[in-house]
């Protein structure tokens, strides 16, 4: 069978053919999105279509990894990064870095999600950073405009009084200018030290072929009187810091987000993810896929039959270790425990349970997002 061949499309139309795919998918029409993104997918890399083309292989990802299809999405994901990389496309660049944190989340490779977050927000501070320096060089050249015409020569027949008015008036922009470049520098040097201070050391990476999902230990972290609650790296499936006392800036986190009112996800679990921004990614990341996950969880019901249900409910698990779900963990173990010997029908009431907790921990992660920000 001939491979497909694809017309030579011009930037702007491939502008136009991107906004049509997100259009479609954002529309429940996915079959459309996924056509039209793989039309802009096989057109010819160039310096003025690689930031479409990236775009367009990320959204192609997104809908593989929507289908559970992992292997393909990660080929895809691939491609991002060498077309943002290739023409040094900064922005397509994070949103790649944000992308591979969505497969690992979702494949259950937790350090692999919290270093390509890391990766993604060090980009972020960098572009930061440059509109910044933007913003001032622009600043001091006015600067240097307004000095150039208070040095210049005023014509002869204007009045004295005129002169120090005039004088006085660019003297006083001149200052608030210089005073404004001063304030500027401040802020961008206090929240660049903000930043540095609240950043968890970088975890080792390692590249997984085939990522499998975390484990969780059925054992529930035991409490004492004066002393922090410490959840260990098989309890939640995200990495923990081994020997090394609990800092404020964590205390701070848990303090704030134990304000919101909480049945399901643990504050003091939650926190341990990691910092402000990586929690505030995972959190909307849960409000990302958990539709997804809960329509095939439902349609796996429908089929009656045990594999799909438990694919489907694997898929939670990552989220629910870093919220500190422990029953929930401990109820979908019991589901997988029996399925072997059990008809589904048996399964259900417990199934049903699990849905219910994951959709009021939905309601709750909004919660906690609208705090945090």
């Amino acid at each position: 069978m001939p491979a497909k061949v694809y017309p030579v499309i011009t930037e702007p139309a491939l502008q136009d053919l991107l906004t049509r795919a997100v259009q479609s998918w954002q529309a429940g029409n996915a079959s459309d999105a996924y056509t039209t993104l793989d039309s802009i997918n096989y057109q010819e890399l160039t310096e003025a279509n690689a930031s479409s083309k990236a775009k367009a292989a990320l959204w192609t990802a997104t809908y593989l990894q929507a289908q559970y299809k992992f292997r393909q999405a990660a080929i895809y994901l691939d491609s991002a990064m060498l077309f943002s990389t290739q023409f040094s496309k900064a922005e397509e660049l994070k949103r790649t870095y944000e992308a591979y944190s969505s497969y690992y989340l979702a494949t259950g490779n937790a350090k692999g999600a919290i270093s390509s977050m890391q990766a993604a927000t060090k980009i972020k501070d960098s572009l930061n950073q440059a509109a910044s320096s933007q913003t001032i060089d622009s600043l001091q050249k006015e600067v240097a405009k307004l000095r150039q015409a208070a040095e210049s020569n005023l014509p002869t027949e204007n009045i004295s009084e005129n002169k120090n008015v005039n004088a006085i008036g660019t003297s006083t922009i001149i200052v608030g200018v210089i005073a404004g470049i001063l304030l500027i520098v401040i802020l961008v040097l206090y929240g660049k030290l903000q930043r540095l201070r609240s950043l968890p050391p970088a975890p080792i990476t390692r590249k997984v072929e085939k990522p499998a999902p975390s484990i969780i230990s059925e054992k529930k972290p035991e409490a004492t009187t004066g002393e922090e609650v410490k959840i260990s790296k098989q309890e939640t499936g995200f990495p923990k810091l081994e020997q090394q006392p609990v800092s404020s800036s964590i205390n701070n986190l848990t303090a704030r987000l134990s304000e919101v009112e909480l049945v399901l996800i643990r504050p003091e679990v939650l926190s341990n993810y990691g910092d402000q921004k990586s929690i505030k990614s995972l959190l909307t990341e849960y409000n990302t896929q958990l539709p997804l996950i809960m329509k095939n969880l439902d349609d796996s019901i429908t089929l009656n039959e045990n594999e799909p249900i438990l694919r489907s409910l694997e898929y939670l698990k990552p989220y629910l270790a870093a919220f500190g779900m422990q029953s929930t963990i401990t109820m979908l173990k019991e589901i997988e425990d029996e399925a072997p010997s059990s008809k589904p029908t048996k399964l259900l009431s417990r199934v049903f349970q699990v849905r219910n907790h994951c959709r009021r921990a939905l309601d709750e992660s909004k919660s906690l997002l609208e705090k945090i920000n």
